[in-house]
């Protein structure tokens, strides 16, 4: 189904290492508010840099053959292949996360009761209020719980 990309496997991780790295220092970047354009510059570079390791993985298995014929390579080959699948998965779920925010921030942008201060949001159900919803969200590294009107249903 996909081609043989093993071979690109050293330029892929270092395309991956750097649009993320400058992505994640653009986001905390924007959570100061200091410099406007690094929120929409941190949300493209997450999500190329995490499209670039979902290949990096791809190269990697397809490399790793070669690879682990080095002598004494084996382990070290694998211990690469693991953290990469790991920092694939942790970015990937970093990806929703910054594409939920991003579709909140345009769906709901007058609607300030339910609008979420930051990246997560999680509904939970412990407030005392009928027909209301407890919200935790982040909002610049702080948590802050509330208790917002419940989202309508239809």
């Amino acid at each position: 189904m996909f081609p043989d990309i093993g071979v690109f496997h050293p330029q892929i991780v270092h395309f991956v290492i750097a649009l993320l790295m400058v992505g994640v220092v653009f986001r905390l970047i924007s959570l100061t508010g200091k410099a406007q354009f690094t929120g929409a510059a941190a949300l493209t570079l997450i999500l190329i840099g995490t499209g670039a390791a979902v290949l990096a993985v791809k190269s990697g298995e397809d490399a790793h053959g070669p690879a682990e014929r080095v002598p004494g390579a084996r382990d070290a080959v694998g211990e690469h292949e693991e953290w990469g699948e790991r920092t694939r998965n942790l970015f990937l779920v970093v990806a929703a996360l910054e594409l939920l925010r991003w579709v909140y921030q345009i769906v709901d942008a007058g609607r300030s009761w339910l609008r979420p201060a930051s990246s997560v949001w999680v509904g939970c159900s412990y407030c005392t209020k009928p027909r209301s919803t407890g919200a935790i969200w982040f909002t610049n590294m702080r948590v802050e719980w509330a208790c917002v009107p419940a989202i309508p249903t239809i």
